[in-house]
């Protein structure tokens, strides 16, 4: 039934984001819809606004803020995809979202409470939670990229002014048991300690850890439910969980599992953007350009770095160079952009002055050493790159000038 409802919905066409204003803290929400009879999940959207005055009214001249949730998700492969009905037309959605949908219409988990031991008078009700819903995927044109820059910049905001935010780690059994048990005063048997160990590190070992925006979603987030199928813990029932003592896990990477959680679950940090690249580095994103774009709201001096996916990521690491050290630039701080950035140049082995193109980030046009004028050759695949506006020396000429920063002869700024 269900795909012969999607096969005569898909005759009206597919669905087309309205534009938002991109002049305004401007939104887009869902509202997902009881699942019907033919099983096909509807929703639908409408146009919002994050901004208030401080007794909560909205701004003169802006759209009226709706309270709602944020989805902090793993997006998963590009296949499978299932089609979902927005505002009455097709839209393709990947697995994970479309299970979460899935089970966020289905009538039967709109009724459950859910008992939180550390919130009891408060339970997660997936019905009041989801009635508004900020999903990316759903919420921002993808292929526009003026709206995406829009929306990334404003991402900060998006999650620290939701009154939730729903952390989904898919249909895993396992992990719903493990939040059931994060919401019971419990005291762990040697018995069950086993079976726990398990479960936790299913938990630490999700994918859902390694994804690059995670960590501002949530440590921006007012409040933070884990969700498993139909389970819910609170951020606080995890960590409980997270750092109980007496649990014992006999594994190598346990540890290092356990610590990148917390990392990623500790609030309360103002670092700066250098700090949070370096700490954040092997986190994973399919823009790599998100990298930076996922740690601006979450650095405590990043607020004036624009969110741009037209430009390429050498330019953004020439930006963001300029942007935390302006024209106090050496090798060491060239190469650490380059390698938080996964940016791997080569040089032309004949110049030995220069180890994987460190020099390549520079800030004027020049191509031989200033010094000696030793020919500088960078070669990026199957592109090359002139130099930028900044004189290129070469380590032979380590002599004539210094760095307080490392013991090599570098970029030296016009």
């Amino acid at each position: 039934m269900e795909e012969e409802a999607l096969a005569n919905a898909s005759v009206v066409g597919s669905f087309q984001h309205q534009p938002l204003d991109l002049q305004a803290a401007s939104i887009r929400l869902v509202k997902v819809r009881p699942l019907a009879a033919d099983g096909i999940i509807r929703c639908e959207i409408i146009h919002t606004s994050t901004h208030a005055d401080p007794s909560g009214l909205p701004v003169p001249g802006s759209l009226p803020p709706t309270p709602y949730t944020c989805l902090s998700y793993v997006w998963g492969p590009t296949s499978p995809s299932h089609i979902i009905m927005l505002n009455d037309k097709p839209f393709a959605v990947r697995q994970n979202l479309w299970e979460f949908l899935r089970i966020a219409s289905s009538r039967s988990a709109r009724k459950k409470n859910v008992s939180i031991q550390w919130q009891p008078e408060v339970p997660f009700n997936f019905e009041r939670i989801t009635a508004a819903l900020w999903i990316d995927a759903l919420c921002i044109d993808q292929e526009n990229t003026s709206e995406r820059n829009h929306q990334v910049q404003q991402m900060g905001q998006i999650f620290s002014k939701a009154q939730h935010v729903i952390a989904w780690m898919g249909r895993s059994r396992r992990l719903a048991s493990l939040f059931q048990e994060a919401n019971i005063t419990w005291q762990v048997t040697s018995e069950e300690k086993e079976t726990l160990a398990e479960r936790l590190l299913e938990f630490c070992k999700h994918e859902y850890w390694k994804r690059a925006w995670i960590t501002q979603e949530v440590q921006l987030a007012r409040s933070v439910y884990f969700l498993a199928h139909t389970e819910a813990a609170t951020l606080d029932s995890v960590l409980h969980v997270l750092l109980y003592k007496p649990l014992r896990v006999d594994t190598e990477d346990f540890l290092w599992l356990r610590q990148n959680v917390k990392d990623t679950l500790r609030k309360g940090t103002s670092s700066k953007l250098r700090d949070n690249l370096w700490r954040f580095r092997l986190k994973n994103c399919s823009d790599p350009r998100d990298l930076v774009y996922s740690l601006l709201a979450m650095s405590s001096d990043a607020d004036r770095l624009q969110v741009d996916y037209d430009i390429s990521m050498v330019q953004l690491a020439q930006d963001v160079l300029q942007y935390l050290y302006g024209d106090n630039i050496c090798v060491w701080r060239v190469a650490t952009i380059l390698h938080v950035l996964r940016i791997h140049l080569n040089v032309d082995e004949a110049d030995t002055g220069f180890i994987e193109a460190q020099a390549l980030l520079v800030y004027r046009n020049h191509d031989r050493c200033n010094t000696c004028s030793r020919a500088i050759d960078l070669t990026y695949p199957r592109q090359r790159f002139k130099l930028g506006r900044m004189f290129v020396h070469c380590l032979r000429c380590v002599s004539n000038f210094g760095c307080t920063e490392c013991t090599w002869t570098n970029l030296i700024p016009n």
